[in-house]
């Protein structure tokens, strides 16, 4: 349930970036216990996949 969540969360920030990204997969980085960072692959309207770490 907690996955699907941030899924959703996170499909919903890509497309703040541009409206037609698509978020293909995420997945987390390990990492020091400061900081949560999360890797994510878009799709965009251009067909060119995008690879991106983030800081939560």
């Amino acid at each position: 349930m907690y996955r699907a969540h941030e899924a959703t969360h996170l499909e919903l920030l890509v497309q703040k970036l541009d409206q037609a990204n698509k978020l293909i997969r995420w997945w987390e980085l390990k990492g020091g216990m400061s900081a949560q960072v999360t890797g994510l692959e878009i799709l965009q309207p251009t067909g060119r996949i995008m690879r991106k770490n983030t800081n939560f």
